[in-house]
């Protein structure tokens, strides 16, 4: 057989056998016809559709027989579930049914009421009393103009929809009224002449139940009245501690009587309770409050010689309350229900304000804190008057007692009436409020009651008194949501927080713990501290009490703020030009703000601006990557036209009355901080007689210039900057930044200029750097802190000063100056 042959018999079976028969078939006929042949291939095609599609169809109709039974298998799963569960809860409910008869039994209480059986139909919900036909139920509801049915509605649904917009209570009887008062009661309050309760519990139905009414109009009257005191009281009284925590016991005990209302409505008080609450109501309206104590007291923990209820605590608190009247079944009840003792304490609450609600409330507060400044301005509006609200609240007589109030000084009343205030002079300014020209929001001013200011009986000077009256201001109320968040919500592109305090006294122990919790809150937000410490001579006692106070603050302050800047009341050495009264704090504040104000100023100019700066920047420059975080502050103050005369006649002589400011090269001396002559880094006296290194240089790590004035030209001191550092790129990191904004001189500001002339704007250059002499200061308040801390605080504090000196080691040189080692 050829190739050919082979091939063609290959090529046959090949082909599919129907069209092999097929054409067989025709083959009596020589020729075939094109449309026979399309004829035959569509009606293979469509018998081929047709058995995909009856495959398809029964793929699905096995797949929804198959989801019928899971669905009837899941429906079975569910139905015996909920049977189970059913009868889980039932059991349980059982048992513990079982356990409260046992525990009534063996306390005396009376048996529990049976419970109303369910429907046999299976519902668990009980038929409705007084039940009412479906028909009448639509057609009530179509008077009403309301839908007569709502998708998924029974009729027990609609009923009790009808009823509750007909004002009908669960059987279909008119819901009692309810009197308005401290607790709404149905109970009809009787007049205040017919409010005294008999000396017993009647035995008629109709007088007890006189009884009752008397007995919640005397409370009512009692919480009305205690309710209204509380209103009456000043608005510093009201948000202090102490306020707050009167206003608490209000609402507590007015919560806890709710359940003794329920009961009179009800008729339902026990008679071992009754008779006392009665004797107790009578002795208060008769003004024998020692009766009603006592009273109280044979109520509470009876007749026991020694009444272990009311001492014992924890698991043995239960037992004792049952045996304090285990002679007593009326009462055995009394300590054990928690509803019941909630009451009576109430009750015991209301005896206290009854014997005290006449007297005029005398508030704590910081006399004098404050001085002239009041909550209440032209900006924000005054308070309502005392006299009028109470007027309004009550219609009897009312008498408002007033603390004495510090009058204003002349320069306010001038502020006030709008004319010329007359000079302002350390004699006419007592407190800070005298020369005070800013309405601040009522919010923002905020007395603590707990001490008063300058007092010699409870003074505010030690360090750990601050923490612990934070924490117990933090404990009633959020401080951050009370006094920070209203003004942080209304900051769009918030900066920083400044925190300007004493950091020598308790307010530095307060300040911590603020800052500390603020951190919880806001812990990426800039956070710059400004600890001021008194400057001048002192008794040595309170010299050691203030370094070991401004030793507790570095430690802890400057652990949580981006920048911590001490500042000194009174510089050790001051200008010539400089005439500061120390003893004034009218001048020193002066001296204060001019420093803070004037180095802040690139943060405050517009963002267009070609010196701004931002406090995040500012961080990174001088903390070196948030290891330095402590900063000295310096500054030296000029003339306008003086300087401007300099710089005009190229001078570089510096005047003997206004020192001004000359910049050279920047070496690793401190060379700029010698020029700027006004240096506020506190002073710390050497109390321990060891001698450091005084002969080590100063040397600048990094440095912010601002610059009010022309002092230099930014790009001479670049030029400065770039010829001090070394090949290698070494040297202090300097940042200048120059304003023509010069610090505006008003009326309010003291002049402290020796030369006499009243000078309207003031020429500054200020820094803030980061030095080896801010190290130099903490090691001396590190070695006399090491004396007088006490051993359990010593060695983390002083190690911790000690890591902040160690970031301002110059080079390789280390090595604590302190005899540590001794």
């Amino acid at each position: 057989m050829d190739f050919a042959s082979l091939m063609s018999a290959q090529i046959a079976k090949g082909k599919p056998a129907s069209k092999s028969k097929t054409l067989e078939q025709a083959k009596p006929s020589k020729y075939i016809k094109r449309a026979d042949v399309e004829a035959q291939r569509q009606a293979e095609y469509a018998a081929e559709q047709k058995a995909i599609e009856d495959a398809r169809l029964a793929r699905l109709e096995k797949k929804r027989k198959f989801e019928e039974d899971e669905t009837e298998k899941n429906r079975a799963r569910e139905e015996k579930r909920k049977r189970l569960a059913e009868e889980s809860r039932r059991l349980r409910e059982e048992e513990e049914e079982k356990e409260e008869r046992i525990r009534r039994k063996r306390l005396g209480l009376p048996e529990l009421p049976p419970k109303e059986k369910a429907l046999e139909s299976g519902d668990a919900t009980a038929a409705p009393e007084n039940d009412t036909p479906d028909e009448e139920l639509v057609q009530k509801l179509r008077e009403m103009k309301e839908p007569t049915r709502l998708f998924g509605e029974t009729h027990t649904g609609r009923l009790r929809r009808y009823r509750k917009l007909a004002g009908l209570d669960a059987t279909g009887k008119p819901k009692a009224v309810m009197y308005p008062g401290p607790i709404p009661t149905a109970l009809q309050p009787v007049p205040e002449a017919d409010m005294k309760v008999p000396a017993t519990v009647p035995k008629d139905p109709d007088a007890r139940s006189f009884l009752r009414r008397q007995l919640a109009s005397y409370f009512t009257l009692v919480l009305s009245e205690w309710q209204v005191s509380l209103s009456l009281r000043d608005e510093a009284v009201k948000t202090s501690s102490s306020g707050k925590a009167a206003y608490s016991a209000m609402v507590q005990a007015r919560d806890s009587m709710v359940p003794l209302y329920r009961k009179l409505e009800r008729g339902e008080v026990e008679e071992g309770i009754l008779g006392p609450i009665v004797e107790i109501v009578r002795a208060c309206q008769e003004r024998r409050y020692v009766d009603a104590n006592d009273a109280y007291l044979r109520l509470s923990i009876g007749k026991a010689a020694w009444p272990i209820g009311v001492t014992m605590v924890g698991i043995h608190e239960r037992s004792a309350r049952e045996k304090l009247h285990a002679n007593d079944t009326d009462a055995a009840h009394i300590m054990s229900d928690e509803i019941t003792r909630k009451f009576l304490q109430s009750i015991k609450r209301c005896l206290s304000f009854s014997q005290t609600r006449w007297p005029p409330t005398t508030p704590l507060q910081l006399m004098g804190a404050f001085g002239t400044l009041r909550r209440d301005n032209a900006l924000y509006g005054a308070t309502d008057d005392p006299a009028a609200i109470a007027q309004q609240m009550w219609a009897g007589n009312t008498n408002v007692i007033r603390t004495e109030q510090i009058q204003q000084s002349a320069y306010q009343q001038h502020l006030d009436q709008g004319t010329e205030p007359p000079a302002l002079s350390p004699d006419t300014v007592r407190y800070w409020s005298d020369f005070n020209r800013v309405f601040y929001h009522p919010k923002s001013i905020v007395q603590l009651q707990e001490y008063e200011l300058n007092s010699a009986l409870m003074p505010f000077e030690k360090w750990a008194t601050g923490e612990d009256l934070f924490d117990s201001l933090d404990k009633e109320h959020d401080l951050l949501d009370r006094d920070l968040r209203p003004f942080l919500e209304e900051c769009d592109q918030l900066q920083a927080i400044q925190m300007i305090t004493s950091a020598d006294d308790a307010w530095g122990g307060f300040a911590a713990k603020y800052l500390e919790r603020m951190r919880d809150e806001l812990g990426k937000t800039s956070a710059w501290v400004w600890g001021l410490e008194e400057g001048g001579r002192k008794p040595r006692d309170k010299q050691i009490l203030q370094i070991a106070n401004v030793a507790q603050s570095i430690y802890q302050i400057s652990s949580q703020a981006s920048m911590y800047i001490p500042l000194t009341t009174l510089p050790d050495v001051l200008p010539s030009y400089i005439n500061l009264n120390g003893s004034s704090r009218w001048h020193t504040s002066a001296l204060q703000l001019l420093a803070i104000e004037s180095i802040t100023l690139p943060t405050r100019l517009r963002s267009n601006h070609q010196g701004r700066s931002s406090f995040a920047d500012i961080e990174t420059l001088l903390s070196n990557d948030g290891n330095r975080r402590v900063a000295q502050l310096n500054m030296s103050i000029k003339d306008p036209a003086e300087l401007e005369e300099e710089v005009d006649g190229h001078t570089t002589q510096h005047d003997s009355r206004m020192n001004g400011f000359t910049n050279g090269n920047h070496s690793h001396d401190d060379s700029d901080a010698k020029d700027l002559d006004i240096d506020m880094q506190p002073k710390t006296a050497n109390l321990t007689g060891i001698r450091g290194n005084e002969s080590r240089r100063t040397h600048v790590f990094s440095q912010l210039q601002s610059l009010r004035g022309k002092w230099k030209s930014s790009i001479e001191i670049e030029d400065a900057n770039l010829a001090s550092r070394d090949r290698f790129g070494h040297g202090p990191r300097i940042e200048c930044h120059q304003s023509s904004l010069l610090f505006p001189v008003i009326d309010s500001f003291p002049q402290v200029f020796a030369s006499g002339n009243i000078v309207q704007k003031l020429a500054v250059q200020a820094t803030l750097s980061t030095t080896t002499s801010v190290a130099k200061r903490i090691r001396s308040v590190e070695r006399i802190a090491r004396s007088i801390i006490g051993i359990d605080e010593r060695e983390a504090l002083c190690d911790g000063l000690v890591g902040i000196c160690e970031e301002y080691e110059d080079g390789w040189e280390s090595g604590s100056e302190s005899d540590d080692d001794s």
